[in-house]
């Protein structure tokens, strides 16, 4: 059983009606828990990120899951025990604060957020500093859209598999990042035309028959084309088509299927 001090895949995933895999040996899934605890234990969240997301969804054998791990093992960075002291020390809402935005304090939020999970569960730890509203959680929120969203993919792999663990490392790995995105995307839901019905193929369509948004872009921009290139160089016309885009509750799973349908056009 998967607990928030041990990882422990036991079971694949139910089907979601997205993808669907053949059911997956059981040494698959004892490889791929080895692996996630012992990558816990030993490293920090940062570095080893070659895109092996999906060799466990796209049935990867245990001997393919080992030799996709080794491939950059010598490039990750050696974890630490936690400071005690400082973990306390962030229960107090103001000084959980202080510590937000830097990588070297990852170890001593993961071990916060393991503790908030062992007393209160994933979802209640999750609602109360992502989705509460606060000062605190607004902070956290925006922070869990940098990084080139690996917050929401850490996090959404927590609940799928049920692993709490995870969810503690998504978590703290939000509480890293910096809140640079931020502002934008206050920017956006303020600027969101209520009557919109706008697609996302459409926006797409919009965005690469604008010259001045592709003007914006640079090669040399690599990965950063949204921060050094639209928001540095084309910002308002991008927020304006950007916020073109809404989601209701009403129309989440209509918008999710939007989601999967434009990524496949775009791929």
């Amino acid at each position: 059983m998967a607990t928030p001090l041990k990882i422990n895949i036991e079971h694949y995933a139910k089907p979601t009606g997205i993808f669907e895999n053949r059911t997956l040996r059981t040494e698959t899934l004892h490889k791929a828990s080895e692996l996630l605890q012992t990558n816990h234990d030993n490293y920090h969240i940062y570095i080893h990120n070659l895109g092996l997301h999906t060799i466990v969804a796209l049935g990867g054998s245990a001997a393919q899951l080992q030799s996709a791990y080794d491939l950059a093992i010598d490039s990750q960075r050696p974890t630490r025990p936690p400071d005690v002291v400082r973990v306390l020390d962030m229960s107090n809402p103001v000084h959980f604060r202080k510590y937000l935005g830097r990588g070297n304090y990852y170890d001593d939020y993961f071990a916060f957020f393991q503790n908030e999970i062992s007393r209160n569960g994933v979802s209640n730890t999750v609602n109360e500093f992502l989705f509460k509203g606060d000062d605190r959680a607004e902070d956290l929120f925006q922070r869990f859209f940098s990084g080139f969203l690996h917050s929401p993919i850490h996090l959404g792999y927590a609940i799928e598999f049920d692993q709490p663990l995870v969810a503690a490392e998504a978590l703290a790995l939000t509480a890293v990042h910096d809140a640079a995105f931020g502002s934008v995307l206050a920017l956006i839901e303020r600027s969101t035309d209520k009557s919109s019905r706008e697609s996302l193929i459409n926006i797409q369509e919009k965005l690469h028959g604008s010259d001045s948004l592709n003007r914006a872009m640079n090669f040399a921009y690599g990965v950063s084309q949204i921060r050094d290139g639209f928001l540095a160089n084309a910002k308002e016309e991008f927020i304006q088509l950007i916020g073109s885009w809404k989601v209701n509750q009403d129309d989440l799973d209509e918008k999710t299927a939007e989601t999967l349908n434009s990524a496949c056009k775009e791929s």
